[in-house]
């Protein structure tokens, strides 16, 4: 990102902090008004909504002017030239136009994405590479360094996990692909923090980091899970004579046991909620895999019982933290002060079922009568 994105990017958290702190009660709307004049937005912006509709409809015109071309060229011949003209739109649109964030650049941001990739792997099957592990390493190499350059460049989460997956999918070629898979996020996960917690990066940057983090650490689990070890997951991804596994099967049940609990404790010691949610979702999965050996119970009472021990575990936390001097305990809170993350994707479907409203009766003095029109003329009938 360019200084100015950057500056854009800043002062746009600040605003949205400012809000949340008023809608906390911590601030007033003369304060949030004297934010938003000391931190002026210069980009053109819309709401969630918008933003999905606009985004949707730039994917379909490109869809559609890509066809048209494909009926008039060769369509590998274009793929790299597809990709570079919407990576150039796409630098227009968050650049001259100051259209950040707003669909439509996300939209031609993607296309080119998987343009460039498709045009990679077009030219290195034009080179004589007819490997299928070549090819998916390729092509993997391409997704992880495409989409990487576009995070840095728009600082688009989005493709920051782009980039995990198209490391994934390359290291899934390697001599041991679950070795690989553990080593790779064992490096990135810790250099991803100190981006995400660092105050240097764009915030769109930490939120890239934040996916990409978020990715890695699933990987990490599916590569050490004890079902997906028995079951060869991985090491049936690659070509030809299958992959060693090189990694001890009591590793791999102490790994599915200990990645969530080590999860969820450090979500709770450094407060991180990322990390909490990380934590309960492998705990699930790991609920799960020992459902697969030892049949206790059915699937759906199995998950019931975690559901509800994660509740009751989070219901007796809060009340202990309510419990407490200010309705807190050293620092931490159950009130929901600044974050709104989980109420933006409740607002997008909420939103969303609007766009469709369910048919309604017509009101009595609409004067609407079924039953068809009518014409006339030439001996035609008049009913229709």
């Amino acid at each position: 990102m360019n200084a100015a994105a950057v500056a854009s990017d800043r002062s746009r958290r600040v605003r949205v902090a400012a809000r949340e702190w008023r809608a906390a009660g911590v601030a007033g709307d003369d304060a949030v008004a004297a934010v938003d004049r000391l931190y002026p937005d210069d980009r053109l912006r819309f709401g969630l909504v918008m933003r999905l509709v606009l985004f949707v409809f730039t994917l379909v015109a490109v869809s559609a002017a890509a066809g048209l071309t494909f009926l008039v060229v060769d369509p590998g011949g274009v793929l790299v030239f597809l990709g570079a003209a919407l990576w150039a739109v796409t630098e227009l649109l968050a650049g001259a136009f100051r259209f950040h964030g707003g669909g439509a650049d996300e939209a031609t941001a993607l296309s080119s994405v998987g343009f460039l990739c498709a045009g990679v792997a077009w030219v290195a099957d034009k080179s004589g590479v007819h490997s299928t592990s070549t090819a998916v390493l390729v092509v993997g190499l391409a997704l992880l360094c495409v989409s990487a350059a576009v995070a840095w460049r728009l600082g688009e989460p989005l493709f920051g996990g782009l980039a995990v997956v198209g490391l994934a999918v390359a290291l899934t070629q390697a001599h041991a692909p679950r070795l690989a898979w553990l080593a790779v996020a064992g490096i990135a996960v810790p250099l991803l923090e100190r981006i995400r917690h660092s105050r240097d990066p764009a915030p769109s940057h930490r939120d890239a980091a934040e996916v990409a983090i978020f990715l890695f650490a699933a990987l990490a689990y599916f590569a050490a899970n004890l079902w997906s070890f028995d079951a060869r997951t991985l090491e049936s991804f690659t070509s030809g004579v299958p992959a060693p596994v090189l990694f001890p099967r009591a590793l791999a049940a102490a790994l599915t046991a200990l990645l969530p609990a080590a999860a969820l404790a450090a979500g709770a010691l450094r407060r991180d909620r990322m990390w909490l949610w990380v934590g309960a979702l492998m705990t699930a999965a790991s609920a799960v895999t020992l459902r697969h050996y030892w049949r206790v119970a059915p699937l759906w009472a199995l998950l019931v019982a975690v559901g509800a021990v994660l509740g009751a575990l989070a219901l007796l936390l809060q009340r202990w933290l309510d419990a407490g001097p200010s309705r807190e305990r050293r620092g931490v809170t159950a009130r929901p002060l600044f974050e709104r993350g989980l109420v933006e994707p409740a607002e997008i479907v909420a939103a969303l079922a609007t766009l469709a409203p369910a048919a309604r009766p017509l009101p009595p003095e609409s004067g609407f009568k079924p039953g068809g029109g009518t014409f006339g003329g030439g001996g035609a009938s008049e009913s229709f």
